[in-house]
């Protein structure tokens, strides 16, 4: 089984709160500051409710080094035999890398190193351009680098270690918009909750993992007829809450003292 590795948004605590919830902190290995290892394959892990987590990787390998030179020479040395097995077509390669010194015009030049032996071995590669150590999730989207022939090599120190990992979802920032500014009912006396940090509230609200040595009896009336989990909002405002814990499956109650919340909330 391959583990996942999660990229953590911008408040990485929250982001690793929200999995320790979600798979348990046995279940979890923090890898340097901006990512965590989950012991789980990526098809395993639903991404899609994650408000702290901006990447879903698949761990490639674990090298016991993090000198840059070295990861380029594995790069160079490993991607084009890799790179002979994908869909025909155009390759589309990027890298990011987290935890490094190494400024983006060094991981460019990396990118190029690796596009030139993939071209060296027959097939034809671009490369995504850095602005910065690390793509953003709208360069990996614009450049569909999660697609069949897409590829972004996910670079992260740990230690004296780095994980090697690809791509496999981003966080779906066009869905996101839709859902904070499409929004039927607004009012500008309200705060709005942004949609991820809502999605990770819904997330802390209970623990979903079952307790070590616990046992679930099939035959228990619950477990024969299972209902979906209930969330109760009791000061919904404009219903943010309770848009994303619908969207995860939950039946949803909100209260508020003031009805135009109520009315925001019903739209």
């Amino acid at each position: 089984m391959t583990d996942s590795l999660l990229i953590l948004g911008r408040q990485p605590a929250l982001g690793l709160a929200e999995l320790e919830s979600l798979y348990g902190g046995r279940n979890l290995k923090k890898a340097g500051a901006n990512a965590t290892v989950v012991f789980r394959d990526p098809s395993e892990v639903d991404f899609d409710r994650l408000g702290g987590s901006v990447k879903l990787c698949k761990v490639l390998t674990l090298l016991d080094t993090t000198h840059w030179g070295e990861i380029e020479r594995y790069l160079v040395k490993h991607t084009p035999e890799h790179a002979l097995s994908l869909p025909e077509g155009k390759i589309q390669i990027g890298i990011s890398a987290y935890g490094f010194t190494e400024s983006a015009q060094r991981i460019q030049a990396t990118g190029l190193s690796v596009k030139k032996a993939v071209k060296k071995a027959g097939r034809s590669v671009r490369l995504t351009p850095n602005q910065e150590p690390a793509l953003s999730s709208a360069q990996v989207q614009h450049n569909h680098l999660t697609g069949p022939t897409g590829w972004e090599f996910v670079i992260v120190a740990d230690g004296q270690q780095t994980f090697l990992a690809q791509t496999v979802q981003i966080q779906d920032i066009d869905a996101y918009t839709l859902r904070d500014r499409g929004r039927p009912k607004r009012d500008a006396r309200v705060g709005m909750l942004p949609p991820k940090l809502a999605q990770i509230i819904v997330n802390l609200a209970g623990k979903h993992v079952v307790p070590d040595g616990a046992v679930i009896d099939p035959e228990h009336p619950t477990n024969k007829k299972p209902h979906n989990a209930r969330l109760l909002d009791p000061f919904c405002g404009t219903g943010v809450l309770l848009q994303e814990a619908m969207l995860m499956g939950y039946d949803i109650y909100g209260t508020d003292l003031e009805p135009r919340m109520i009315d925001y909330s019903n739209h």
